[in-house]
């Protein structure tokens, strides 16, 4: 492909994606605003000195708008790929299976690289995390939003969407992988800076075994697995206070 069109296109990807971010800040922005609203109204939310200092980390502001805009988001992303590419759903994100052979070997890596990062990081789990479980309130819908609606939505754009796209301007597949996992990386890096290197690494994880496999359920059940993993964390945390 020559460069100006493989510039070109990349371009038309990253603003594609700028705009569906865009669209998920606002909607959640303006879900939320509301949400406060009624809550206020009704005795659902109380102000108090500690929900001030971290609204960002309040568990019932966190999922309440995040399950409708994710869905909204998942559906603005799904009716642009069927507009805009000849392909079927599944075949566009590799929605596959996968040999259990190679489920075990990634989920045995995914598990290592949780367990060496246990013991590497002495801080422990962040009392962000620790205060919006403690706030969520509603744990069924807590549960659902960050182990499945969260790693669905987020792989399909990430290594679904952006890293299919990518590939077909003919990157190398370094920059294939790493591209994804750094603006995913940024994108979840306000909920704990020195988490930094730990969601980076990731990132590159899940994106080669999406790559190694071809399999985008493969790396949406890793991510699941890996939220499911630190929210446990955080409820032993609790527990053990």
């Amino acid at each position: 492909m020559p460069l100006s069109d493989q510039v070109r296109k990349m371009i038309r990807v990253f603003l594609i994606l700028l705009a569906l971010e865009a669209i998920y800040v606002l909607v959640q922005i303006g879900i939320g605003l509301w949400f406060i609203r009624f809550g206020l109204k009704t005795g659902l939310i109380t102000v108090t000195e500690t929900l001030l200092k971290n609204v960002g980390s309040y568990g019932l502001l966190w999922i309440v708008p995040g399950i409708p805009t994710v869905l909204l988001c998942l559906m603005l992303l799904i009716f642009y790929v069927k507009r805009t590419r000849k392909q079927p759903l599944a075949q566009y994100f590799h929605l596959r299976t996968v040999p259990w052979k190679s489920v075990g070997f990634w989920l045995g890596l995914t598990g290592l690289y949780l367990l060496v990062d246990h013991f590497a990081d002495t801080r422990g789990v962040s009392e962000d995390m620790v205060y919006t479980y403690q706030t969520a309130r509603y744990m069924a819908l807590f549960w659902i939003f960050v182990t499945v609606l969260a790693p669905v939505y987020e792989e399909m754009l990430y290594r679904g969407f952006l890293l299919t796209e990518l590939s077909a301007t003919h990157l190398r597949q370094f920059w294939v992988v790493l591209i994804p996992a750094v603006i995913w990386t940024i994108g979840h890096a306000e909920f704990d800076p020195g988490r930094v290197l730990f969601l980076l690494g990731l990132g590159i994880l899940l994106g080669y075994a999406r790559v190694r496999t071809g399999s985008l359920t493969l790396s949406i059940g890793l991510h699941s697995f890996v939220n499911i993993v630190v929210t446990i964390q955080v409820l032993l945390t609790i527990r053990g206070a």
